[in-house]
């Protein structure tokens, strides 16, 4: 089984249009793993042992990003940056406890969010604002204990939202006023 991902890995692989390195050992992928995969669509790093979000500069066409059953306990800032064209992201039973503000300011494409079955406790209005086109937001299964009015504000698309199995004992009447079209 992989355990390193290393920087020459998938050197002369440029055609390459999809990506499995899932159930696999991986902890670590160097910051160039995925340099010359220009065409790539697809990555699943599903079922590893990840720690952290590698680095994912210069995949514009990726469509579709898998790293769930891992073991990610926070999203920083901008790590997401050149994923300018994905439409899905599935983040879905890791440890994550911390998304920064700013973890998702260039996914303006992302249709569905798949953050289910983490360790999510708050969410800032600010962490959903750029996912104008979301049309699936999955937050089942964390710890989330209220939900700021502002959260889903920019959100015109969302067509599913999944926040069962959390402990939000509060709905404020203005986050149910944003949520109707």
């Amino acid at each position: 089984k992989l355990k390193v991902i290393k920087c020459e890995t998938f050197e002369n692989n440029s055609k390459l249009k999809k990506l499995e390195l899932a159930d696999n050992q991986i902890k670590k992928i160097a910051t160039d793993a995925f340099r010359e995969l220009d065409n790539i669509n697809f990555i699943n790093i599903n079922s590893n042992v990840l720690t952290a979000l590698p680095d994912f500069r210069d995949l514009r066409d990726l469509i579709s990003l898998t790293i769930a059953e891992n073991r990610i306990k926070e999203i920083p800032a901008n790590i997401f940056k050149s994923l300018i064209g994905l439409k899905k992201l599935d983040l879905q039973k890791n440890e994550i406890e911390e998304i920064d503000d700013l973890a998702f300011e260039y996914l303006l494409e992302c249709k569905d969010l798949d953050l289910s079955f983490n360790k999510i406790i708050s969410l800032s209005h600010e962490v959903l604002k750029p996912l104008v086109k979301l049309e699936v937001l999955n937050l089942e299964n964390n710890k989330l204990e209220k939900i700021e009015a502002e959260t889903f504000n920019n959100l015109f698309h969302l067509k599913y939202l999944h926040l069962s199995d959390n402990f939000i004992e509060l709905i404020d009447e203005k986050l149910k006023d944003s949520l109707v079209n």
